[in-house]
């Protein structure tokens, strides 16, 4: 039995089960793409901004503009802290600045669960379930200024854009061993851990970042000490208020005015696998905390119904997931990007998993970065490499390393267990018919040995001749130049084989 060209619905996102057909009908595998409006297309591309690596690898990105519509990059590294206002950097760091290596892995006598390895011996592997917080930065814009703490030094440091080219400097009269700054929409400076005190969140007065006086009733200065059993660790602004997160709980903290400022409310429990994994996109707020991916959109605390949870979990490293796990908003789409260490990346993040809060949808790819701040005071988002450079992201079409792909999972038309013949493809293609081609994937037995047939591409006419006959079709889609495409619906001429 023939069938004309036929369509394929395949709805948009990553579903990942344990084999491509427990998700049948779905998308099975990505890189670099994403999803607009149902029509897969590639992510655009990027390119360095300047010339010589950093010595360090980059941790922190922030873009704003100064009063004067000047453009400033701060580039917050292992070690050292740099400004780029003219197209090159300079270093800012304040002067006796406490850095230190990165956390390692815990792997001492004692952790992991009773009775596993030999007794006597350093384990082999971390205990997931400890807190693992390597040295990190916060930066928070003061009007056109720029406020930093890095979490081992504690010192609250203040950038003016008027002297650029000048370093940090410590704020007098401010608290120290301090683990994170904020500033709240109020003109309120707040740190976290206040004086070394690790469940104390504490302000200065309004617009005044060196008046920290907490016994004066002159001014609006104040703190509050947090019911949590685990220190503080982060501040973030969300539509209803400031969140403050320790390693266990989450706070809602909102202005209230004279006497008190500002008042708190215990929103629940909920890990936070990083401080830089949280993420604030239009009010929303997104975090990766060690049994799901969460978000707080101004009512409660709710895990993301994630259908690639289980994949990015058994692929990451989780001697460094702790670490250096990061995550960011794209700006110029409403996505929000994981990095991870993959378990072949020796530690750095290689790996991403993004997440399209508005449609809804998942995707998996390869991308090694280790800060990203997105597009807001600039069209473009910006990326950290894992070789030290920073990237300008979604300009263009080219880039280091692109592999730009998408693959389905054992496509369903009806055949049960029949075999199927593939004789033509037509893909709805928004640009030139030769910026894609398709292989094609077949296993007779789930468990048996498969076959790829392919690649083809596509004619002149958009039609593409194939030869695939097999049980369990899954089709792979393959860039073959930087340039835009968009990929809609998916039409095949086929017919029913033979049962065996």
């Amino acid at each position: 039995m023939a069938n004309d060209l036929l369509p394929v619905q395949i709805p948009p996102g990553v579903v990942r089960g344990a084999t491509p057909l427990d998700a049948k009908g779905r998308w099975w595998d990505t890189n670099l793409v994403r999803w607009r409006n149902g029509v897969l297309e590639p992510i655009r591309g990027w390119s360095k901004i300047h010339a010589t690596a950093f010595a360090d690898r980059v941790r922190k990105l922030d873009v704003w503009r100064a009063n004067d519509n000047t453009r400033f990059i701060m580039t917050a590294t292992d070690k050292k802290i740099f400004s780029n206002y003219d197209g090159s950097f300079v270093d800012v760091t304040p002067a006796g600045l406490v850095t230190s290596l990165p956390a390692a892995a815990y792997t001492g006598f004692g952790v992991g669960p009773f009775g596993k390895e030999a007794f006597g011996t350093a384990r082999a592997l971390p205990s997931f379930n400890m807190q693992i917080t390597a040295p990190y930065w916060s930066l928070a814009r003061w009007g056109e200024d720029m406020l930093s703490v890095l979490s081992v030094d504690g010192k609250l440091y203040q950038y003016d854009v008027t002297n650029a080219n000048n370093p940090f400097t410590a704020i007098a009269g401010a608290p120290v061993k301090n683990a994170a700054v904020h500033v709240t929409p109020e003109r309120h400076a707040m740190l976290l851990q206040v004086g070394g005190n690790p469940r104390r969140v504490g302000w200065s007065s309004r617009e005044n970042n060196a008046d920290w006086n907490f016994a004066s009733t002159t001014n609006t200065a104040g703190y509050l000490d947090l019911e949590t059993s685990t220190p503080l660790l982060k501040a973030i602004d969300s539509r209803a208020g400031t969140l403050v997160f320790s390693s266990s709980d989450v706070f809602l903290m909102q202005y209230v005015g004279l006497p008190y400022v500002y008042g708190r409310q215990w929103l629940g429990k909920s890990r936070l696998l990083n401080p830089d994994t949280l993420v604030n996109d239009n009010g929303n707020v997104f975090w990766w905390s060690p049994d799901g991916f969460k978000m707080f959109d101004g009512g409660t605390i709710r895990t993301l119904d994630c259908p690639v949870w289980d994949y990015v979990m058994s692929r990451a490293d989780l001697n460094y997931l702790r670490v250096y796990a990061h995550g960011g908003s794209m700006g110029v789409y409403p996505e929000i990007w994981f990095f991870y260490p993959s378990k072949e990346s020796g530690g750095r993040c290689d790996s991403y998993v993004m997440f399209n809060y508005i449609e809804g949808w998942w995707a998996i790819g390869s991308l090694a970065r280790s800060a990203m701040v997105g597009a807001d005071a600039d069209r473009f988002p910006y990326m950290a490499g894992e070789d030290n450079f920073v990237y300008r992201h979604e300009d263009g079409w080219s880039g280091e390393g692109r592999n730009v792909y998408a693959e389905t999972s054992a496509l369903t038309l009806g055949v049960g267990a029949r075999t199927m013949d593939i004789k033509q493809a037509l893909v709805a293609n928004g640009a030139g018919y030769d910026s894609l081609r398709l292989r094609f994937y077949t296993n007779l037995a789930p468990e048996g040995a498969g076959r790829e047939f392919g690649p083809y591409s596509p004619r002149p006419d958009g039609y593409t001749d194939a030869r695939v006959s097999g049980r369990d079709i899954r089709v792979r889609f393959e860039a073959t130049k930087d340039e835009d495409w968009s990929m809609g619906e998916l039409r095949l001429d086929w017919s029913i084989g033979s049962g065996r």
